[in-house]
């Protein structure tokens, strides 16, 4: 807890992590990599004065340094990719070495022992054993793309392969909890990923912001997949960090997942796929074939192709790629709907609800429905595409620049609840766009620096309609948006909710999410060899501004019973009104670290980072309540509106130790310790599904549809109406609120998260 501006204490959580660990000992913040070792005598003597050049096989690009007096060499910032290294020293033969294949983040070891001899003999060797990480004391897992390419991948995204790496468990998503995986039991919204040197935590959802709208989640297509990050033929690797990282890693303490893409070379490449399933191939589905129904389309085409090659030989190349998705996914309805007597015998204002719904074609079940059975197909789509530009204006300075725009898009029928009827559709649509510049400059033969810029969108829109499936009859709008100034489906959403024994029946129309998430990040790495150590200093600075635009209006009518909606009786109805919500979170990241080579066989890398997460604000004036006097339970209460939700601390150091130890060639002992702060901001995002963000009227015992007095919307409070209290959740030592509205089957619970204090509240029971 930390003190608010007026004096009162007030919620400030965080979570600080002491792994006792292996820890990375001299990773790159971006996906670049080093290339060092020892240049020796006839003698295993140092060899002071060597030089050393490493060549790009792929564009030509040279880099080249002197060994120093312990004849210890080292290349940072290098793009990962194959390589060739000539050693040349006066007096001694001239080594060349051919097909060294550097990887994302690796610290790779390479030692030359020359042999005496005239400079102009050289010694050529082909493709040397693999590279020994030695300095590097990080628990990862590398995924290269042959590997990737040899992999029958259902959906073809890389986010399956991480499963693959130690320490990771699959983790059932929901509200509070959306990550997909936990890593050595951290949280699943603790995981950061990287693609190119920069954040592709920008996720968010169809329905509200949720926990991607506070940068703890990667963009996902609307498939739940990363193919709209980097398509599998446009990506050249990358490495999952699932335990301890450098100085320059962090920002959360889960698994650090970076990403590299492939970029144009020398030589004209290609290639062009096309991977398909269809039902002609198929037998019929066996719930489909049970219940006589013929058989649903099962259509699935991944499609596309990448090029790259040079614009200017040696100076300017492209790389571009292409994926199409398209999908029809093959389900059988079955279920119950109101009989044809049952809609006959309604009342006239109620019989177009009933009309929604699809005829039945089954057995009557006495209860005034009948079966309805039918099979159909969900059809979804993604189109994502990728152009980058690489070039070299010497051989001292590279640029590149990527964009990549991937909308991809998700029907589903039924709108993805077993309880609403399937002539309800849910249209998903996902779209992202980012754009990255980067630059890696060799200032000096011991001085480099790797800069990053991206600015990226994210957006997701959920939209309910109503079709003629199985017969149904969609109401006309004036009907379900009786309300004058929100009488669209772009303005209003309609909710009717039907407990019918025993599973209930309801349908949804409107426009019921649409949020925005756009992202700032800049990173500058500044690196320099000095003797046996190797000295790094960084910046990251992250800027995120979600969006929430909900449909300003809806109404929702709750029938207890058909009996119910027989009569035009409603024992509960819901009035809503929304307000959009903009938000803005800050994040600044600096760290200093060394890597001193003690001895051949002995690194340790040490330094510290210093995080500043600055407290949300919001350009708009919808910054969340919060609360204040919480150190006296009986005298807690709101803040004014505006209060800054906590204090930033400005005091989280994490300091980090790793040490790799190489006794014989075969093998590295590992060990380390640090420490590590995660951002507390998810319940911040999710908090925009509450109030004061959703505001509410509740009429009992009334019918469809309302007066246009009584629909009118709720106006806006920045007090509630209800008793405000206060609970301990044991679990996750958080407090969580309870609203007490009209009666206790109506309560709304909400958890309030790490550092927030009015949290996400439900509707109806």
């Amino acid at each position: 807890m930390t003190p608010g501006p007026d004096g009162d204490v007030m919620f400030h959580w965080r979570t600080l992590a002491l792994l006792l660990l292996p820890i990375a000992a001299a990773a790159q913040g971006t996906p670049a990599g080093t290339i060092y070792g020892y240049i020796l005598d006839p003698h295993h003597l140092p060899l002071p004065g060597a030089r050393v050049v490493v060549e790009s096989a792929n564009t030509a690009a040279t880099r080249d340094v002197l060994s120093n007096h312990q004849g210890l060499y080292s290349v940072p910032a290098l793009q990962p990719g194959p390589y060739n290294i000539t050693v040349e020293a006066n007096g001694f033969k001239t080594i060349h070495q051919a097909g060294i294949v550097l990887e994302a983040d690796q610290q790779a070891r390479m030692d030359f022992a020359l042999t005496i001899g005239s400079r102009t003999e050289t010694v050529t060797v082909q493709g040397g054993a693999p590279l020994l990480n030695t300095s590097d004391a990080t628990v990862s897992t590398l995924i290269g793309n042959q590997f990737v390419e040899n992999m029958p991948l259902n959906g073809r995204s890389f986010s399956t392969l991480i499963d693959l790496a130690p320490g990771v468990v699959l983790a059932q998503s929901n509200f509070y909890e959306q990550g997909q995986f936990s890593v050595n039991g951290q949280r699943p919204d603790a995981n950061y990923f990287m693609v190119d040197g920069v954040s592709a935590n920008l996720g968010t959802s169809a329905s509200n912001l949720g926990q991607g709208g506070a940068g703890q989640l990667p963009a996902t297509s609307a498939f739940g997949g990363t193919s709209n990050l980097v398509s599998l033929d446009a990506l050249q690797e990358f490495r999952i960090q699932t335990s301890t990282f450098a100085p320059e890693y962090g920002r959360t303490p889960g698994a650090q997942v970076s990403v590299v893409t492939k970029s144009g070379t020398n030589t004209f490449h290609g290639t062009a796929f096309e991977y398909f399933r269809n039902d002609v191939l198929d037998a019929n589905n066996w719930f489909a074939d049970h219940l006589g129904l013929r058989k649903p389309e099962l259509r699935q085409n991944d499609f596309g192709g990448v090029l790259g090659g040079p614009i200017v030989k040696d100076k300017l190349f492209f790389f571009g790629s292409y994926e199409g998705l398209r999908v029809r996914q093959p389900l059988v309805a079955n279920t119950y709907v109101p009989t044809l007597a049952t809609i006959q015998g309604a009342l006239a204002a109620v019989q177009p609800l009933l009309n929604a719904f699809p005829k039945p074609n089954g057995p009557d079940l006495g209860n005034g429905t009948a079966g309805f059975s039918a099979s159909y197909s969900d059809p979804s789509t993604l189109n994502a595409s990728s152009i980058r530009i690489d070039y070299l204006p010497s051989d001292k300075v590279t640029i590149f620049g990527r964009y990549n725009y991937a909308p991809s898009s998700l029907d589903q029928r039924g709108g993805g609840s077993s309880e609403t009827t399937y002539s309800n559709v849910a249209d998903v649509e996902y779209r992202f766009q980012s754009l990255t510049l980067g630059s890696n400059q060799a200032l000096t033969p011991r001085w480099t620096n790797e800069f990053r810029f991206n600015y990226s969108r994210s957006r997701a829109i959920n939209t309910l309609t109503l079709d003629n499936f199985g017969g149904a009859v969609p109401p006309p709008d004036p009907v379900l948006y009786p309300y004058p100034s929100f009488a669209s489906p772009q303005s209003s959403s309609f909710a009717f909710n039907g407990d019918f024994n025993p599973y209930g029946l309801k349908f949804l129309t409107g426009r019921l999410g649409d949020n925005l998430q756009q992202q700032i990040n800049v990173t500058d790495n500044l690196s320099r060899s000095l003797g046996t150590h190797q000295l790094k200093f960084g910046l990251d600075y992250r800027r995120l501004r979600p969006e929430t635009q909900y449909v300003p209006y809806q109404v929702q009518y709750i029938f207890l019973s058909l009996s119910n909606v027989l009569a035009n009786e409603v024992p509960e109805a819901f009035v809503i009104s929304r307000t959009p919500a903009e938000l803005i979170f800050s994040n600044w990241s600096l760290f200093v670290q060394d890597t001193w080579n003690i001895t051949r066989n002995l690194t340790i890398t040490y330094g510290l980072r210093w995080e500043y997460d600055t407290a949300p604000s919001s350009p708009n004036g919808t910054l969340p309540f919060t609360v204040i006097g919480v150190n006296n339970l009986a005298t807690m209460t709101l803040a004014p509106a505006g209060t800054p939700l906590w204090t930033p601390q400005k005091d989280d150091f994490a300091p980090r130790l790793g040490i790799a130890w190489n006794p014989r060639s075969d093998l590295v002992v590992r060990a380390g310790a640090g420490i590590f702060y995660d951002l507390g901001y998810s319940a911040v995002a999710n908090g925009t599904s509450a109030w004061p963000y959703v505001q509410q009227n509740l009429i009992f015992n009334t019918t469809f549809p309302l007066s246009e007095a009584a629909a009118a919307p709720p106006p806006f409070k920045t007090t509630p109406p209800v008793t405000l209290l206060v609970v301990v959740d044991p679990n996750h030592v958080l407090p969580s609120l309870l609203f007490s509205p009209h009666r206790a089957s109506d309560v709304e619970t909400g958890n309030m998260g790490s550092r927030y204090g009015i949290g996400e509240a439900g509707f109806g029971d």
